[in-house]
């Protein structure tokens, strides 16, 4: 293993924390409010595909002090997941690019 691969593993693996952070405190601030200093729970829900794309985008743009949202196959050049039915979002592309969600 040479040096740059040793120094990018951790990076992935801190990336990959902030960015499952980030989905549960998405999660939080979107599952529940207050009302009168009382939580009102909504019901957990998965995100569908495109709602994670859309989100992240928005928040690169919304929070861009704060945040920077790339891909792995930007970053690390790595083969986009699944196939040319996967995806239809991102229509110009053959399958997914996996997004790391930077903090």
């Amino acid at each position: 293993m040479t040096s740059s691969t040793t120094a990018t593993i951790p990076m992935i693996r801190i990336a990959k924390v902030l960015l499952l952070w980030a989905w549960t405190m998405a999660g939080v601030s979107e599952a529940s409010s207050t009302t009168q200093n009382k939580m009102v729970d909504r019901p957990y829900q998965l995100w569908k595909p495109q709602e994670i794309h859309d989100t992240l985008h928005r928040w690169s743009e919304q929070y861009s002090q704060f945040c920077r949202v790339s891909t792995s196959q930007d970053e690390f050049q790595l083969p986009r997941a699944g196939s040319a039915n996967d995806c239809p979002y991102e229509n110009d592309h053959n399958g997914c690019n996996n997004y790391i969600l930077e903090i």
